[in-house]
């Protein structure tokens, strides 16, 4: 059986944007908010099967040395299109 697939830029993205407006809440917030909402649970996050799986992920993303590498669109400049 196939694990899940590599993180989306998307997923990445809103963890970002979380991570931006909540930066006093913890880890496994973020995960629980996440994956509680319905809209980013089945469309952007629909592999992530628990809450666990993406506070590992979101502990990933708060490492300096981990964002670099990442490609993450700026959302703050998205051209209409």
């Amino acid at each position: 059986m196939a694990g899940a697939p590599e993180w989306t830029k998307h997923e990445n993205l809103a963890i970002y944007m979380f991570l931006e407006k909540y930066p006093h809440k913890s880890s496994e917030e973020i995960a629980e908010e996440i994956f509680n909402n319905s809209l980013l649970k089945n469309h952007f996050f629909i592999y992530r099967n628990n809450v666990n799986t993406i506070k590992q992920h979101v502990d990933l993303l708060r490492k300096p040395e981990h964002q670099g590498r990442l490609f993450v669109p700026d959302y703050k400049n998205l051209e209409e299109g």
